[in-house]
């Protein structure tokens, strides 16, 4: 289509880029809201959290290789295709006629399908779709709903042997990739999922083209190292989860009880989140390059939600004339950083030897 109308005028393509990006950015504002709701009646300031959470999203230089790398569309486009068909599902569990509930989950399966044909990693979102699930059991979804779990799964295992079947016969994706054994990859990912991470709380050192080590070895210094790190990240979400059931008992402030429940899940969540999304593409299933930055286009969600979370769990403890002030000036300084590392890195694709120099 861009072709038809575009010719070869790059223009054009940059443009339609940037129109999937920004329906992304607002079904992110919709669908962080529904999950900050979801966490606690009682939870304030959702919706500004979910401004926060979906600007952030929006403007971080990480993403610009999603959006403006034209051909990596198909990270944006999968992503638009992933959050409709999770949204969809998330209306059929508070569904209350049966009717509504498969008219739904067949809505939620065609929009899975289309996000899977974009994009393979869209494979993950079974287990996001449980995960919602589990966080909103306590609440408005009940075992009932399981039905539907199972209803997705049939064209996931479906999608899943197309996967299996192309790993031979893909010289870009599988175990026949040359010089690089699934093991091989593993060690390597392990190690690289803290680099996407890092990237993510601090963009800097980005590149297109990284020459990133290949790890054989478990007991690599470095591997074994990161595999720990990465072990207490998932423990700190576990631990949240039981924390947030909890209230946190303040004996200095007369006998108050203070409820952190809202703010510990979504961090976990969005841990849990940023897990799920990239154990595709950062498993054991070998790709020709170890590391690339548009991985992480949808699989950012979760660190941003979890970090924004904190965020908000941190200016909810401060005195509640500072607070909104706090809110207010640190997110202005956010955006403004953010946007201008997000322009610079933008420069890199003006013409070939910018590309090339970085």
């Amino acid at each position: 289509l861009d072709y038809h109308f575009w010719g070869l005028n790059v223009v054009g393509y940059h443009l339609t880029n940037i129109i999937i990006h920004t329906i992304v950015v607002i079904l992110v504002f919709v669908f962080v809201r529904k999950v900050t709701l979801l966490s606690g009646e009682s939870f304030k300031n959702s919706t500004v959290l979910s401004l926060v959470a979906a600007a952030i999203f929006a403007l971080h230089p990480i993403q610009t290789q999603a959006v403006s790398y034209i051909s990596q569309r198909a990270e944006s486009l999968s992503a638009l295709f992933y959050l409709g068909s999770l949204m969809i599902f998330m209306q059929s569990f508070e569904a209350k006629e049966i009717k509504l509930k498969i008219a739904l989950s067949c809505g939620g399966v065609v929009l899975f399908g289309l996000s899977f044909g974009s994009k393979a990693s869209a494979i993950s979102l079974p287990a996001i779709v449980l995960l919602y699930h589990y966080f909103s059991a306590e609440t408005r979804a009940s075992r009932k709903n399981l039905w539907i779990l199972g209803f997705l799964l049939i064209p996931s295992a479906i999608m899943t042997f197309i996967l299996i079947k192309s790993f031979g016969e893909s010289q870009w994706i599988g175990y026949s990739t040359a010089g690089m054994k699934p093991f091989a990859y593993f060690f390597s990912q392990i190690r690289a999922l803290l680099t996407y991470v890092r990237l993510i709380l601090l963009p800097i050192n980005q590149n297109l083209d990284y020459d990133y080590p290949i790890y054989y070895s478990f007991l690599n210094p470095q591997v074994f190292l990161s595999s720990l790190l990465l072990l207490f990240i998932l423990g700190v979400a576990v631990y949240l989860l039981y924390r947030s059931r909890l209230g946190i008992h303040d004996a200095g402030c007369m006998m108050r009880t203070l409820h952190p429940a809202p703010h510990f899940r979504l961090i976990a969540f969005g841990i849990l989140w940023f897990f799920i999304v990239i154990l595709p593409s950062s498993s054991f299933v070998p790709q020709l390059d170890v590391f690339f930055e548009h991985r992480t286009y949808l699989a950012s969600l979760g660190i941003i939600i979890a970090f924004s979370a904190a965020l908000f769990y941190l200016f909810a403890h401060t005195p509640s004339r500072f607070s909104a002030l706090l809110v207010i000036c640190s997110t202005a300084l956010m955006i403004v950083a953010l946007s201008i590392a997000t322009f610079k890195r933008n420069v890199v694709w003006r013409d070939n030897l910018t590309l090339w120099k970085d």
